[in-house]
């Protein structure tokens, strides 16, 4: 998991095969608008994470995937706590 972390915070796309494609996308810079002061603030581009699924996981249904989530195969094994992974 940290590879595929590794390899997208340098830009590059790391592809499971009927899985999924991790890579980077680019953001532009860009005026953004204040909530508080209504003032336009001018943002920096910047690189953020995309995942685009495979289609074996397009097709599972909404329910399917729900269920997935909630069964313990989607827990760590060794705390029993959920697998939670950042970008």
């Amino acid at each position: 998991m940290n590879g595929i972390m590794r390899a997208v915070a340098e830009g590059k796309r790391v592809e499971i095969r009927n899985f999924g494609v991790f890579s980077a996308s680019l953001r532009k810079a860009h005026l953004t608008r204040s909530p508080k002061t209504a003032k336009p603030v001018p943002k920096a581009s910047a690189r953020f994470p995309k995942f685009r699924a495979d289609k074996p996981l397009q097709a599972l249904e909404p329910i399917a995937l729900k269920q997935t989530a909630l069964s313990p195969v989607a827990l760590d094994a060794a705390s029993a706590s959920p697998i939670v992974t950042s970008f």
